[in-house]
């Protein structure tokens, strides 16, 4: 019996995710801009992009304008549940969050596993374009910055993920 439980319990833990002990090095990533906050380039889905790191949010968002651009699609919360996918913006307007699906976000190489939402942010897309000449095409929370330890040195003007979520593979 003890020796069915063992069995079961490994099976188990095969599929879980693996952390990335095979990436000692930290992955370094260029601070392309730092007002009003750090902006470093990445890819969705294969194209460049740039992304804005946003410690005073939660949620990881893409700009809905951009869906054509980086071939994603969205889908509205329609369950009971989805209630909670709103967001209160500073003027005290409600919006509603599109799920994204059809993503995959790189940052120097490395697959970041992560949840995103479609909002139309032209707002925030246009003036951060204004004032750096960049065009974002969404906005990186602190979630996802805690999963992947990104560490955001600003005298150096760069950011490194200690020691990313997952391997690259998900699986062994």
């Amino acid at each position: 019996m003890i020796k069915i439980s063992l069995l079961l319990i490994f099976t188990q833990m095969w599929w879980l995710p693996v952390p990335c002990a095979a990436q000692e090095k930290p992955v370094t990533l260029k601070i392309w801009n730092l007002h009003p906050k750090p902006i470093v380039r990445g890819t969705l889905n294969g194209k460049s992009a740039y992304f804005l790191l946003d410690t005073g949010s939660d949620i990881n968002v893409l700009h809905s304008g951009g869906q054509k651009r980086y071939n994603f699609r969205t889908q509205k919360n329609n369950y009971e549940w989805a209630r909670n996918y709103r967001l209160s913006t500073v003027n005290g307007l409600q919006r509603d969050l599109f799920k994204v699906h059809g993503i995959r976000m790189e940052l120097e190489g490395t697959n970041i596993s992560c949840d995103f939402h479609a909002l139309d942010i032209h707002g925030i897309v246009n003036a951060v374009r204004k004032r750096t000449g960049i065009h974002i095409a969404g906005i990186i929370g602190s979630e996802t910055m805690k999963d992947y330890f990104f560490v955001i040195d600003y005298e150096m003007e760069q950011v490194m993920l200690k020691f990313p979520k997952y391997s690259k593979s998900w699986f062994r």
